[in-house]
Order: structure tokens, then sequence, then C-alpha cells
């Protein structure tokens, strides 16, 4: 042959030899292996098939002992108390044919026994048969065993009081009864009374007066009380234990002996359901698969014979031919094949390579993306903390770090108004042209469907914005004005409320949004409300440091004032106080003459700032301006060049360096107005500090000046009435009394100064009752008290009240008074006007309803000092006598006014605290309730799987260490998939919630954990604890899951729901881990399923504890 053409065949023939080869070993070893298969298989379902025989013949044998316990446990259990036990075993299970009682009856008590049976049966008698088998009346003899009770009566009224000593299957079976003092099971018997022929089984169980054991040689009837029986139809038995394996291509032969023969054949059923009861010859043919299962019950030893039907579980069969042949097909186009394969190979190499390097760079990508996300929230966590003074400058942070994370077109954040109608937005990112805009306002009457979508709590995930109804109704302003492809919107919350959406926009083009970029604007939008948290409670904290540092100034303005002995000196001392606060601003103090004309007095300016002391200012050019000092009110300006009622000062301004200005007036003297300035060399919006700070530095002041003067008044005094000596120190006299009486005022100020600076919150009211009973008895009030008044400004509340000896409260403490009863004072008290009068009678004739009030509870003199803060009616200062009329000076007055400041700052401080330890308090309920959902299972309420598998790690742990031993009990539901499937998921999630809450009853010590281990799955970790306690734990939950008595499912063996239970217990060794624990328990439980179910199984033991119900 030629050489090249042996060489061009030679692969074909190698290939082709290969493949036959293959194929017929191939061919040849999935034949065994289908053999083993098939081998394995019918012993498996022929296990089965033996293994639910033996449990229908074990469960009707403890049909007829409970029916004898009940028996035992009752001495006269009467004939309708038998008839419904009976019913309940009879509706339950098909297969009884007949229940059975049996007493043992001497001689001498026939008569009352047949006598007191005739009262529901007329014609009962004890019987017997003839030798023809005709009913007759029982024959003496000393000892009867009649069939007393019987049900169902119907069928079986022949049987009633059948008491026959001719029956050889009726006697053996009493005696071995007796013999054995357990229940016996009689050869097959036929049954008549059912339409069909039907093949039974007769099972005697035997009663006794007591549970003593009787003598296996000799018979004793003194301690029996007779017989319960029970009669069974064989194929109703096997049919229903069958009926879960009835698919199965099997045939059953039951017999009742250890050898298999006709005489001991009692039933057979084959894989079509048919039943059989002769027996036949080629029953026992071996020339196929056959398996034999022994086991011993009820004084009998039974076989089950069990056989595949025809053609079933062979190993030969169609597919192995095809799988020959196919094989040899195979060879021979790949021998064909043979010289393009490699070509073939080759590409699919390099396409399985681009694939590959497709599928890395999408993940590659997918993990740059959530390492970025994941930088970003880093970030922002490390620096939430450094934006808390202002939300814009966190929200800018915030948007800007997301839009370059997410690499969006924009990143807005928006929060709602009160009443939700109105969204505005605080911060808009826009990546593009990389700049912050704000101040963007959407109306829910224009957009309802958004509004609805955020404020119900809905993620917008809008990758086409115009096919999503909730953004198609934005398009004719924001998608037009931004030109928005796609839009992401995330509800945003603050403490469980939704307060405004977090929004994500890609501008220009369509984006699809994954579930990471959805998840990361989640953790945006928590980050937002974190930050509104972290500026609120800034805010909260900086007004409690304003109202301590006003109150420091104040109280260094008074000490140091007592040096002070001019006006000029006072003035000075307050503004470099003042100065010394507000560096940055130019302090002044000036008059205002009733021409108009402004003199600054006195100024202190930065570097920056002209000082402007001695210049004058002509105002009637800005006749607004100057009513408002002439009026004493006060003048706060944020842009003095933008103020076009200022226009004709403009130069004036301009020159000075002047572009914002607070100031306020002082009490008028001598016709002119003295007021204190504070200005700002740029324009600035006025806070809340500075307000009240120059307010009550203002109301000091003129304290102090009045003061200054007075004593200024009593030097000219001295000089000019030298002469009339006598009158001057009557006067001199009188003055010393009056500055005492200030001076004990003053000090009583100072003193509350001081004490109110760092004053712990428990003591707030005893500091503030002592300051109203100092205040009050120096100024010669019979009543102080201090009244907080609401935000309505209307109502109040007294919240602090002193009273002399021998007066009584007219109002309860904390009781509410509407200020508009008395509405003359109202009037002037909502001007901020303080109300002071003599006695009633000088009020005027406006006032009668205030006045008839004021008499009525009996108030001579009379006042009310308003206390504003933060431009808001905050308290109310009141002083009153009863019993006589006082006069208060305008020194006390104003000193009252001071002492009301300072008690409402101390409230206000109170408030601040309360309000920073309820907002603590509120973040550690949040935390714990966080560590709470991570540990505790949402359905049941027990530990989760995450918890327990921290627990049985840490308690390992701690058992290697201590050489302890540690326990491990899962239990599971029975039946609960079919339990699901009947009953629904509702009824199945709380099954589970009764069943965790049991085992948790149950679990109470410290070194117990039930958790709930996944699905019907419970576990228990017991520590410390020997093998005997977890059992009876165990034991102890099983039982208490039975009598809950939950409805079970129709394919489960009780009628109440049941737990498996397997315990794995010992001390680990160092080489351990707990996933031991886990298998061992876990086989524990595979046990106790293979056993039955409703059991305790101990892994790891020879002999294992088993704890079942009782047979009740």
């Amino acid at each position: 042959m030629d050489p090249k053409l042996t060489r061009g065949y030679l692969p074909v023939v190698l290939v082709l030899l290969l493949g036959v080869g293959f194929t017929v070993t191939l061919t040849w070893s999935l034949l065994d292996r289908e053999s083993r298969f098939q081998l394995n298989q019918f012993e498996k379902d022929a296990t089965l098939y033996a293994d639910a025989v033996e449990k229908a013949l074990e469960r009707r044998s403890n049909v007829v002992s409970d029916l004898a316990n009940y028996f035992y446990l009752n001495e006269n259990l009467s004939r309708k108390a038998f008839s419904q036990i009976a019913q309940t075993y009879l509706a339950r299970d098909l297969s009884i044919q007949a229940l059975e009682w049996i007493p043992l009856v001497r001689k001498a008590d026939r008569s009352a026994f047949e006598l007191q049976a005739k009262k529901d049966y007329p014609n009962f008698q004890f019987t017997d048969k003839d030798p023809q088998g005709n009913i007759i009346r029982a024959g003496e003899r000393d000892v009867y065993f009649p069939v007393y009770y019987v049900e169902p009566y119907l069928g079986n009224e022949s049987a009633l009081g059948y008491s026959s000593i001719g029956s050889s299957i009726r006697n053996e079976m009493i005696n071995r009864a007796i013999k054995t003092a357990s229940p016996v099971a009689s050869s097959r018997v036929d049954l008549l009374q059912v339409p069909e022929f039907q093949s039974g089984l007769f099972v005697f169980t035997p009663v006794f007066h007591n549970k003593l054991t009787q003598s296996l040689t000799q018979l004793d009837l003194g301690n029996l009380k007779g017989f319960t029986l029970g009669v069974f139809k064989l194929s109703s038995i096997t049919s229903r234990a069958l009926e879960q394996q009835k698919h199965l291509p099997l045939n059953l032969l039951l017999f009742n002996s250890s050898h298999a023969s006709a005489d001991s054949f009692l039933y057979g059923h084959d894989s079509k359901g048919r039943h059989q009861f002769e027996f036949e010859s080629n029953m026992l043919e071996t020339r196929s698969l056959i398996y034999q299962h022994d086991f011993n019950l009820m004084g009998r030893h039974w076989q089950v014979i069990i056989k595949p039907e025809a053609g079933k579980y062979s190993a030969l069969s169609l597919n192995l031919m095809f799988v020959f042949m196919f094989g040899l097909g195979i060879s021979i186009y790949v021998a064909w094949l043979v010289s393009r394969v490699r070509k073939k190979q080759i590409a699919e190499a390099e396409l399985l390579s681009q694939e590959m390097t497709t599928a890395q760079l999408i993940l590659n990508n997918k993990d740059t993306t959530l390492m970025r996300q994941n930088n970003a929230l880093t970030h922002l966590t490390q620096s939430i903390n450094q934006f808390s003074e202002s939300l814009s400058e966190s929200l800018e942070d915030i948007t800007e770090t997301a839009s370059v994370t997410l690499n969006a077109g924009s990143v807005s954040a928006w929060f709602f108004n009160d009443d939700k109608k109105i969204i505005q937005c605080f911060d808009y990112y826009d990546l593009t042209n990389k700049e912050h805009l704000s101040g963007f306002e959407m109306h829910a009457e224009n957009y309802p469907l958004f509004f609805n979508a955020i404020l119900n709590g809905e993620v917008i995930v809008a990758d086409d914005v115009l096919k999503d109804s909730r953004t198609r109704e934005l398009e004719d302003d924001y998608i037009t004005r931004f030109d928005t492809k796609s839009l992401l919107s995330v509800p945003l919350r603050y403490q469980g409320k939704i307060v405004g959406v977090v929004s994500v926009s890609q501008n220009k083009t369509n984006r699809a949004w994954s579930i990471e970029e959805i998840h990361f604007t989640n953790s945006i939008a928590s980050f937002i409300a974190l930050a509104v948290e972290s500026v609120r409670r800034h805010q909260a904290e900086l007004q409690l440091k304003q109202s301590s540092d006003r109150l420091a100034l104040i109280n260094a303005i008074a000490n140091g004032i007592r040096s002070c002995f001019s006006p000029q000196s006072v003035i000075r001392y307050a503004l470099k106080l003042l100065f010394d606060e507000f560096p940055d601003y130019r302090v002044s103090y000036a008059k205002v003459s009733k021409l108009g004309v402004v003199t600054v007095i006195e100024c202190l300016s930065p570097s920056f700032m002209k000082n402007v002391k001695g210049a004058k200012i002509d105002l009637k050019v800005v006749p607004d301006f100057l009513i408002r000092l002439l009026k004493q009110e006060p003048v706060i300006l944020s842009d003095l060049l933008g103020d076009a009622r200022l226009d004709n000062l403009k130069d004036t301004i301009i020159q000075s360096n002047t572009r914002a200005l607070l100031s306020y007036s002082l009490s008028r003297f001598h016709d002119q107005v003295d007021f204190l300035m504070l200005e700002s060399h740029a324009s600035h919006h006025w806070g809340e500090h500075e307000i009240l700070t120059i307010k009550e530095v203002t109301e000091y002041l003129e304290l102090a000046l009045r003061d200054a003067r007075g004593q200024e008044a009593r030097k000219r005094a001295e000089k000019a009435l030298d002469s009339q000596k006598a009158k001057l120190e009557y006067l001199v006299e009188e003055r010393t009394a009056e500055l005492r009486h200030k001076s004990d005022l003053e000090e009583v100020v100072a003193n509350l100064s001081t004490k109110f600076i760092n004053l712990p919150v428990d003591e707030y009211d005893e500091v503030i009752y002592n300051a109203l009973q100092s205040i009050g008895s120096l100024c010669r009030a019979e009543r102080a008290n201090l009244n907080e008044v609401k935000s309505d400004e209307l109502t109040v509340i007294k919240s602090h009240e002193w009273l002399a000896p021998g007066i009584s409260s007219s109002v309860a403490k904390n009781s509410e008074f509407k200020l508009n009863r008395l509405p003359w004072i109202y009037r002037r008290l909502k001007k901020r006007n303080i109300v002071y009068f003599d006695s009633p009678e000088m009020m005027p004739k406006s006032a009668e309803k205030d006045q008839s009030s004021l008499t009525a509870m009996g108030a001579k003199s009379f006042i009310s000092i308003p206390i504003v803060y933060g431009l808001k009616l905050c308290t109310i200062f009141n002083l009153s006598t009863q019993n006589y009329e006082a006069k208060w000076t305008p020194d006390e007055i104003t000193l009252l006014q001071l002492v009301g400041n300072m008690l409402t700052n101390v409230i206000q401080r109170r408030r601040y605290e309360e309000q920073l330890k309820r907002s603590e308090n509120l973040l550690r309920k949040s935390n714990k309730k966080l560590r709470d959902l991570a540990t505790i299972d949402g359905l049941t309420g027990i530990a989760n799987r995450r918890f327990f598998d921290t627990r049985l790690e840490s308690e390992f742990n701690r058992a290697k260490r201590e050489q302890s031993r540690i326990s491990l009990i899962l239990f599971d539901i029975d039946y609960f998939k079919q339990f699901n499937d009947e009953f629904g998921h509702v009824a199945g999630d709380l099954c589970l919630t009764r069943v965790a809450t049991t085992i948790k009853e149950h679990c109470q010590r410290a070194t117990e954990l039930a958790a709930r281990y996944g699905g019907e799955e419970f576990a228990v970790i017991v520590s410390n604890a020997n093998e005997e306690q977890v059992v009876a734990l165990a034991s102890r939950i099983r039982q208490s899951i039975q009598s809950l008595a939950i409805d079970a499912a129709r394919a489960a063996d009780s009628s109440f729901l049941t737990l498996s239970c397997g315990i794995a217990s010992f001390t680990p060794s160092l080489e351990q881990v707990p996933q031991d624990l886990i298998k061992a328990a876990d086989k524990g439980l595979y046990s106790a399923k293979s056993s039955g179910r409703n059991c305790v199984k101990v892994a790891g033991e020879d002999s294992i504890v088993e704890f079942r119900r009782k047979n009740s």
C-alpha cells in the first residue's frame, strides 16, 4: 500500500479505534453503574415500603393499647364514653373494622352484666355457637369473655355478647395476651361482615387491675380485668401506609412467620394498587430482585417481602444501546472531522480569551466603582464634623463628592417647607460647569405625581425621564432647563420623616442606573440627614455658649462699673468690654437731640475703620431714621447703601466706612436720646447673639448711667446747699437709704450673676426660687413670680413663684393663663411695655375689666415686666403686694428688668440643655435599635443566624479554654413544607413565631441562647450543662410544642404539630471547631427524622436516648 495513503488514513484509523474502545468501555461502565444504581434505588424504595408497613402495624397496636389504658384509668368506663372514644379512632383510621371491650365475667356476675347491658340492648345475652355454627345462648361455665362493648354497632350486631369457648384463635390469643401481659396479634382471619372479601387481623390487649406483669407460665385471673380487641382490615392498613409511596413500581407480600409460605401468608399488594388475599405459587420466584424485612411486633414475627414490577429496576435499557450506537457514530464523525478540529479549537480559544478579557474588564470596572464609592463615603465620614457650623458648606461638599463619584451631570439636595407644598433646592452641583447653584423651587400643584411619590417614600429610578409619568411632568421646567435625560431621586429622611429629596441627574444622554448607584445615593441621603443633625446640634450649642457669654459680659460690666464714678467713665468702660467682645465692629455711644443732630460721644474702632468720636450728623434729611431714634426704637440695618431711605446720607455713610448698623436707645435724658451702636464696614446680617448682647448691655448701661448721673447731682447739691445743712442731712440720709437699698439690689444681682455661671441643671429651680425670694423681699413685695410665655405670646405658664409668709397663691403652679383675660395689660405687654401701678384705682377707665380681675385676686400694687428673648416675648416677671401699697423707683424697675433678663437666660439655658439631652437620648435609642436589627430575627423576635454564629464561636472557644462542656440542640418542625402548602404562608409565619416564643420561654438561663437557625430550623446553645440536663431541656421543649395543639398537615403522623430534635454535647479538644458541633447535632437531627420524627436523638452514642410522647 502506498505509504502516503497509509499516513493519510492512519489518523482516521487511530481515532476510530480509540472511539470504539472508549464506547465499549463507557457502555460497560454505564451498565455496571446503572446496575448498582438500580439495586440501591430498589433497596431504598423497598426500605420505605417495609418501614411504612411496620409503622402502620405499630400504630394499630398503639390504638388497642390506648383503648386499654382508658379501661385501666377508669374503673367503670360507660358504654357511651367507650362509644365516643372509639368513634374518635374510627373517624381517624378507616382500616379499623371494629373496636371491642371484652371483660372477664365470672359466673356469679353474669346476670348483673346481662341486666346492665339490656338497658341499651333489650335482647342482649351471652352467646355461643353450636356445632352447626348457629348463635345460641352461652351455657354455664366459671368464666366468660363476652363482647360487652362494640363499635361500630352496625355490621357487628352478632358480635355483641359473643363469648365462645370453641374458637381456637380467640382462646389462643386470650391465653397469649395474659401470659405476655402485652398486645398480641392473630394470624390472618377472614372478615365476613364487609361487603367484599377481606382478610384481617385481631389484636388483643389485656387490661389488669394494676400494672404488675403477670407470670408467663401460670394463668392468674385475679388481677385480670378484661381485654380490648381491635379488628383491622389488612388491605386498608397497607393502602394507607403506602399512600405516599404508591407511585413506586413495587409488589408487597406480608407474612406473619419467619418462613414465607402459603400458611403464613397474610396479604399482598401490587404496584397497581390491587389487593391479593390468596397465596399463589409464583409469588416467591427469585429470578428478579427481592427485598426481605423481618421484625417482631405484637407477639409475632413478621416478614415483609418486596419485589419489583416486571421490567422495573433493570440495568438493561434502550439508553445503553443508544449510547453504544451513538459512540460508534461519533467516532466515525470525529475521524472525519479530525483535520478540522485544530482550526476550530484555535478559533474557539481566541473567542473564549476575548470573552474572558471582556468579563474581567467589567469586573474591574465594578470593583473600581465600588472602591470609588467607598472612598467617597469614607471622605464624607471624616469631613462631616468639619462643616457642622454651616449646612450650605456640608451640602456643597456632599453633592460635589457624590457627583464626582457617580460621574453624574448633577447632584442636588432639596428640602420641603412645613406644609410639604413647596420643595426648595438648597444646593445644586453642576459637574460640567463645576459650580454650585441654589434657590430653585417646585410646587406640589405643578408636579403632583413627583411630590406624591417622594412623600410616599418611593425611590424614583427613571432611565428615561420622558417615559416615567412621575418625572415626565417636570419636562417644561426642570428637564428642559438642565437638558436632563435620566433621573434618580431618593427620599431624604430626618428623624423618621421625609423632609426632602436627593436627586442625581444625567444630562444630554440617557443612563441606566445600577443597584450600586441607587444604594450609594441612599447613603448620600443619610449623610445629608446627618449633616442637618450636626448643624442643628452645633446651633443649639452655639446659642447656649452665646447666652453664657452674654451673661459673663453683663457680669463683667456690672463688676467694673462699680469703680466708675462719672457717666463718661461708665460709658468708656462699657464700650471697652463691648469692643473686646466684637473687635471687628466699631462700637459707639451717641446722642440725638430733638433737632435731629447726632453727636458721637465715645467711639472705639478697629484699625480698618475710622474713629468718629465727636462727629456730628444731621438726620433731618432722613426723617424715618430720625423718628425711630427719637421714639427709642431699635435700628437694625444690614445694608445702608442698599436702603433707599438713606440715600440722602450716602456720602456720609461712605466717608465713615459704615455698611451695616445695629443700635439700641437708652431712656430720654434732658430732651435727648442716647443710644449704643455697632457698625460693620461690610454688609452684614445681624445675628441673634449680637442683637441680644447690644440690647442687654444697653439696658444695663442705662441703669449704670442713671446711677452715675445721680452721684454727680448729689455732689452739686452738697456744694449748693451748704447753708441748709439740716435739710441737706435729711436729704443725704434719705438718699443714703435709697442708695443702700439700691446697693443691696445690685449686690443681689451680682450674686445672682455669679451663681448663674456654670449652674448645674438640677439646681436651676432652687436658685430661681432664691432669686425671687431675695428680689421680692428687697423690693417690699409679697408675691414674686416668673411666668413662661408660649410661642403664641398669649398663653402663660406660672413656672416659679415666691410668696411672703401668710400669702397664698392665686394660681396653681404650671397652670396656664390666657393674657387676653386682662386685655389692657395684654396690649401693653404685647408692645413690650412695662405695666406698673401703685393701686388698681390708678388704672385708666379702659382697664375696668383688668382692674376688677386684679381686685378679685387681692392685688394692691402690681408691676409686670415683659422679657424679650430672640425678638419674641419669652417670660413675664411679676411683683405684687396684697396687704399694702408699694412704690417702686425707676432704678428698682431697671434692676427688676435686668433680673428678669437673667432669669430668662437661665430658663433658656435649661431649655437648650434639655433639648441637647433629648437629642443625645434619641441618638442612643437609634443606635440601640440598629444593634437590635443586626442581631434579632425580624419574624420570630429571637436571635438571628448572625448572632447565633458569633455566640457559638465565643462559647466554643471559652469551652476550649476552660475544658468545659458545650451542647447544641437543633430543632426542625416536622412536615412544615406540607403545613405551609396546606394552611398558607401567613399561618406558617404565625406557627414559626409561636414555636420560637415557646423555645425562648424554656431558655431563661444566661448560659442558654435560643436562635432561628434557618427556615423552620431553630437552635439552642447550652453551656456548662451535662448531657442529661440538655436532653431533659430538649424533651420539655418538644412536649411544650406538641401541647400547643397546632393542627398538623394531613401528611403528618400526628394530629398536632411536632418537633424533631438532634443533640450534640461534648468537651471540645484544641483541634476541634464549632462546625464539628453543628455537624454532630445535625446527625442527631437526621437520626430523629429517620426514626419517625417527634423525638429527641443524641448524636455520637451506641445507645440513643429517646423521649417519645405518651400514647394518649
